[in-house]
């Protein structure tokens, strides 16, 4: 039996505190229209746009591709290496593959710790 939520919810734990720690953080969640909200708000806004432009039954990498995805065109990229940083810590980094859940064998995914060039 595979834990998947606990897996997820570790990986996003590494990316939000990345985001957080560029953009400070904001004791007031509902601030609307801040001009620069803290890195907790930017990040429940990229998780929960994410999920609106994921495929159905999504596997990490197209969660991980939505998110970043989601920061293109809420923040014009603007946390773009502090996303992959957090997403690469834990293994869903650039070479990253999804495995194939027919597989009865189990993970056959494969994990990649790189992040892209730019943010060497």
């Amino acid at each position: 039996m595979f834990f998947v939520g606990e897996v997820w919810a570790v990986i996003l734990y590494e990316v939000y505190w990345n985001v957080v720690e560029k953009n400070g953080f904001d004791p007031d969640w509902f601030h609307v229209g801040a001009t620069n909200p803290g890195g907790n708000v930017i990040m429940i806004q990229l998780v929960i746009d994410g999920m609106k432009i994921q495929p159905c039954y999504p596997t990490f990498v197209n969660a991980r591709d939505a998110i970043i995805q989601a920061d293109q065109f809420n923040n014009a990229g603007d946390n773009f290496c502090e996303l992959w940083k957090g997403f690469a810590k834990r293994g869903l980094g650039v070479r990253a593959k999804a495995g194939d859940p027919s597989n009865p064998t189990g993970w056959n995914g494969v994990e990649s710790f790189e992040v892209p060039d730019k943010c060497q």
